[in-house]
């Protein structure tokens, strides 16, 4: 882990042990209070560009110092993306609203750990959620984080820890009963040439019964 100090005024550098990067910045609040700042990227780089910004936008008295973002606030302002599909941000906004913040939207954001996801698939679990449904939130949080981490708001995704993902399992169809292939062709109407040919290429009985109108 190296830690580079710069000249007065310019901040200092720190390299992670995980190969990141923080910047930090002290600046002088209007009360005469001192506040550090931190700013992190993947590179020394890309964290002295986001000091720099910070620099100038003190130098204009610009800077914002607002409490830290909660999970839920940052997730509020980042899901409404104009560029994407409007089924992309249904999607979203369904996985936000009704799945991430209930479970853990009061975390703030640059406390989000790889528990409070397991956390947070465990409170979907025990609503009785689906294993896809799951998927999704697990997916949308993990794009969200990433995204996070992208603006310098993170220092790295929880997910780098997360070795997991919420299991989708497929239900094995059942096979209709010589009984119930009898049932539906004895109807002898105009879908029986589909329902002859549906049984001869081993439909599952779930989506047969359901085409027939008998589930």
């Amino acid at each position: 882990m190296r830690d580079n100090r710069r000249a007065h005024g310019e901040g200092s550098y720190r390299q992670k042990e995980d190969g990141t990067w923080e910047g930090r910045f002290w600046v002088m609040l209007p009360s005469g209070e001192r506040k550090r700042l931190s700013r992190y990227g993947k590179t020394k780089k890309e964290v002295s560009g986001k000091l720099s910004e910070l620099r100038q936008q003190a130098k204009d008295n610009t800077l914002s110092l607002t409490k830290p973002l909660t999970l839920a606030q940052y997730l509020e302002g980042w899901w409404n993306n104009e560029q994407l599909k409007p089924s992309t941000l249904e999607s979203r906004e369904l996985n936000i609203r009704m799945r991430i913040v209930p479970a853990i939207g009061g975390i703030r954001l640059d406390k989000l750990t790889s528990a409070h996801i397991r956390q947070m698939d465990n409170s979907l679990l025990e609503r009785g959620l689906s294993g896809a449904s799951r998927m999704q939130a697990f997916a949308v949080l993990k794009t969200a984080m990433r995204n996070a981490f992208v603006e310098g708001l993170i220092s790295s995704s929880p997910f780098d820890r997360v070795t997991w993902k919420p299991s989708v399992q497929t239900r094995a169809e059942r096979i209709l009963s010589m009984q119930q292939k009898a049932l539906l062709l004895a109807q002898r109407d105009s879908w029986t040439p589909l329902w002859k040919l549906l049984i001869a290429t081993g439909i599952g009985v779930e989506r047969l019964l359901v085409l027939a109108g008998m589930m």
